[in-house]
């Protein structure tokens, strides 16, 4: 589309007025699509100029409609810087490696009326560990 959706996708050049960004934002909502956001850097297009002429923008994007979320709702995307391209390529993870969150341990008070229970708790403290 090489449309931008807000001022916070450019970075140089002339600013835009809030309403420029209208159609295309209208245009997602209509096709009932939403953005997946993104990981790294936050521009994709580059116009590799020197000084005060740079510009950055957040040209490309990934949408998907809402089926397609639901059914891929652990999906990501990565900006890619490129080589000889001025635009980072884009690395849509269907199933990307989610970190384990583990939960705290806690001890319950009623394992230690359970016989059975109390002598594994006492055989695992007064067995000699070595390691970490």
């Amino acid at each position: 589309m090489n449309d931008l959706l807000a001022a916070d996708e450019k970075c140089g050049g002339l600013s835009r007025p809030a309403s420029s960004f209208w159609g295309f934002r209208d245009f997602i909502e209509k096709c009932g699509l939403n953005d997946l956001g993104f990981m790294g850097h936050p521009f994709t297009w580059r116009n590799n100029r020197a000084g005060e002429g740079f510009i950055q923008e957040r040209l490309d994007r990934v949408l998907a409609s809402h089926s397609w979320c639901n059914q891929y709702n652990h999906a990501s995307v990565s900006h890619i810087p490129t080589v000889d391209s001025d635009h980072y390529a884009l690395k849509l993870d269907l199933n990307p490696i989610l970190p384990k969150v583990r939960a705290p341990f806690r001890f319950d008070a009623r394992w230690a009326d359970d016989e059975e229970a109390h002598d594994v708790i006492q055989q695992a403290w007064t067995t000699n560990v070595h390691g970490s």
